[in-house]
């Protein structure tokens, strides 16, 4: 069944209305913009990139969190400023996800079927989106990155057995973005008020044990 109009601008502007806070109506573009056309997702994303460049208009950019191109047949893609179009990526809910939020998620995509509905919902409802900007965005060398669906559960189990005082193995391959999920895990350790020197040790490990950064990349890590 196609998404209504009507609700995809309603849930769109509940999750603007909830982000902005105190700030004037007026604003709302700094927050959410909505690009409506009937062009594939491939083009919708080359688009973006071509609006971002210096003799267009790049600085329009500047306060964007996160890029969405979609459409009804082949769902939502996401990134943000510079992301290549290879980059891009769909959104999967982890079925095995056991905390409230995933689950309340879930429960929302399962009353109707439709990949661009569902992918709105996993990256647009408020809280997830919330958390998604606050501790899943980092600055790679000045190259502003997010998290990957796989990343981002990964570090919600990881997160849960820390707070329950277990430990465990997360198993990392070549090119599957180590390094960023690194520091993710850190900046989510951070964000649940953990004591420090539970977060200097739980630091220190992920260093140690991701195999392929060198030592000195640790400045990096620290500068992310």
């Amino acid at each position: 069944m196609a998404v209504k109009k009507s609700e995809l601008y309603s849930m769109l502007w509940e999750a603007c209305n909830k982000l902005r806070g105190g700030v004037e109506p007026a604003r709302y573009k700094d927050y959410v913009l909505v690009k409506r056309s009937l062009v594939s997702v491939g083009e919708g994303i080359r688009q973006m990139l071509t609006n971002q460049k210096k003799e267009n208009i790049q600085s329009f950019f500047s306060t964007m969190q996160l890029l969405m191109a979609g459409n009804e047949a082949e769902g939502l893609k996401y990134g943000v400023i510079e992301t290549e179009e290879k980059y891009y990526l769909q959104w999967r809910e982890d079925e095995r996800a056991a905390d409230d939020l995933s689950v309340s998620i879930r429960a929302m995509q399962a009353r109707e079927s439709n990949r661009l509905r569902n992918g709105i919902i996993s990256l647009c409802q408020h809280d997830r989106l919330m958390m998604l900007i606050h501790d899943f965005v980092i600055f790679d060398a000045g190259i502003k990155k997010t998290a990957r669906h796989n990343q981002f559960f990964a570090i919600l189990a990881a997160q849960k057995r820390i707070q329950d005082g277990q430990g465990g193995i997360i198993w990392n391959t070549q090119g599957s973005g180590k390094f960023h999920f690194s520091v993710c895990l850190a900046v989510a350790m951070v964000a649940a008020t953990f004591l420090d020197f539970i977060l200097a040790g739980l630091v220190s490990r992920i260093i140690a044990g991701t195999a392929g950064i060198p030592v000195e990349n640790s400045e990096q890590f620290v500068s992310c």
